[in-house]
């Protein structure tokens, strides 16, 4: 149901996660990921107003991008 990865360059990381259910789902982000913030997403115009450790709740075909 969940799709998540990491991207890390010199100056920057990022983490994708995506919910490939029509469902919501809950889903625990790795302490690893070390997210400062929520950047973008497909349910908001702005920033998700999401948690940045411990679980979050993703909607059906919800995705997020965070800045780690």
């Amino acid at each position: 149901q969940i799709f998540a990865y990491a991207r890390r360059g010199e100056d920057e990381a990022f983490v994708t996660v995506l919910n490939f259910s029509g469902e919501e789902v809950e889903w625990e982000l790795p302490a690893s990921a070390h997210l400062q913030r929520w950047v973008a997403g497909n349910y908001t115009a702005g920033a998700p107003n999401a948690a940045t450790k411990g679980k979050i709740s993703l909607r059906p075909y919800e995705a997020l991008l965070g800045m780690s």
